[in-house]
């Protein structure tokens, strides 16, 4: 940051000096004096779509939604092919309540960068909070074709085919979510709850006793009707 402050007061009129500045400021924590020094750029030159990126996400940072909003709609105006701020404005979005315009987002962010997995999750988590449990499973798998290794990808996967009274398939998603992470509850109370709708109360119990072992309350509580 020295450094930069240097080269500020030999010349001040440089743009890309603020914008590195800001960005060093940021990644010390200092927001607002990063969000003064992107804005600086901004004024120097206002055609650069970095200079509202930054400014947007670290606003984002700050939980000032509405204007971190405006700046990455004015990154997108600047480059209409930035995945990533389409991905980012998206996330605001959500925040904000704007669930059509944030799927929104994520598809235009998808149909520029088509291997892009965060946002087809991101995009298939919304659709399950909408209920629309069907384009989720879609865009999970998507995810899988893209990265098998996706953190936890078959345990949403699995939640999305159990709110579709699917248990079977939900069962098989589960077993490999357990394969990929053997420590996660959630994945064992799900894939009991699973094994119970299908009338096997006894593997149910167990899926729920692993559960319990990991942590799990609600399935702490669960054991204890059976004991």
């Amino acid at each position: 940051i020295e450094d930069f402050t240097r080269l500020i007061e030999i010349n001040p009129a440089t743009e890309d000096v603020f914008k590195n500045r800001g960005i060093a400021k940021d990644e010390l924590g200092d927001y607002k004096g990063a969000i003064e020094d992107y804005t600086s750029a901004i004024e120097i030159n206002p055609e650069d779509h970095l200079n509202f990126f930054f400014r947007g996400n670290t606003k984002y940072k700050l939980n000032n939604y509405e204007d971190a909003l405006e700046d990455l709609t004015k990154t997108i105006e600047l480059n209409p092919k930035s995945s990533l701020a389409l991905y980012d404005r998206a996330g605001i979005k959500k925040i904000l309540d704007d669930n059509k315009g944030a799927i929104q987002d994520y598809t235009s962010a998808i149909e520029i960068n088509p291997t892009f997995a965060n946002a087809y999750f991101k995009r298939g988590d919304l659709s399950s909070d909408l209920e629309d449990y069907a384009s989720a499973i879609e865009d999970f798998s998507k995810v899988i074709v893209i990265d098998p290794n996706y953190q936890n990808i078959y345990f949403y996967r699995g939640n999305a085919k159990y709110n579709l009274d699917d248990n079977k398939s939900a069962i098989a998603d589960y077993e490999i979510a357990i394969e990929k992470n053997p420590v996660h509850s959630d994945t064992y109370f799900n894939l009991g709850s699973c094994r119970e709708n299908l009338g096997d109360l006894k593997g149910a119990i167990k899926e729920w006793r692993k559960a319990a072992e990991l942590g799990d309350e609600d399935a702490k509580a669960i054991i204890q009707k059976y004991e």
